[in-house]
């Protein structure tokens, strides 16, 4: 890279006063979410979704849906989960949080497609902890769910180049990096 470039970038980056954060709501609700389902606790879920207008708006809109095909009309937070079921209120929350962090014309990569599998990574890292032992089983988790945070950086800070690598890496079916 030229000096010129590595300076720009430098430059670009330091402006960046802190990454976007995620709604407070998510991180408590993904731990309820990851329960095993017969200790999730609906009541809770349901608490924490209403916390946050927009989010539970969408669960009730979705729920309402055709996809759906209800008889009767969702209106409450808790219908809408049991209707959708985890996954897809998990998805709802990743997809709205995100609209809210990053603005969707920055995305490079599909943002479902992205939590979802940072979220998988998180997962496993925090379970081979459990096996071997390792005393601190949340940093496990937190270092699996932000192993792709380059992405965020460079959709935020490098949009075009970043876009253009990407769909190089697609079109020639070479890894990304």
């Amino acid at each position: 890279m030229k000096t010129g470039s590595l300076d720009r970038l430098r430059s670009r980056i330091t402006s960046i006063d802190a990454m976007p954060t995620i709604p407070i709501i998510l991180r408590p609700l993904l731990r309820c979410l990851d329960q095993p389902a017969e200790q999730i606790d609906v009541g809770r879920i349901v608490e924490l979704v209403s916390y946050d207008k927009s989010i539970a708006a969408q669960c009730v809109r979705m729920a309402n849906s055709a996809l759906f095909g209800r008889s009767q009309p969702v209106e409450s937070v808790r219908t809408a989960f049991m209707n959708l079921g985890m996954w897809r209120v998990r998805d709802l929350l990743f997809s709205n949080s995100l609209s809210q962090v990053i603005p969707a014309n920055r995305w490079i990569v599909d943002p479902v497609v992205f939590w979802r599998h940072s979220l998988g990574c998180a997962l496993v890292c925090r379970k081979f902890a459990e096996i071997i032992g390792y005393a601190d089983t949340g940093k496990a988790y937190l270092a699996g769910l932000l192993h792709d945070i380059g992405v965020l950086v460079n959709s935020m800070v490098v949009p075009v180049e970043f876009r253009a690598t990407v769909e190089k890496a697609s079109r020639e079916q070479i890894p990304l990096d």
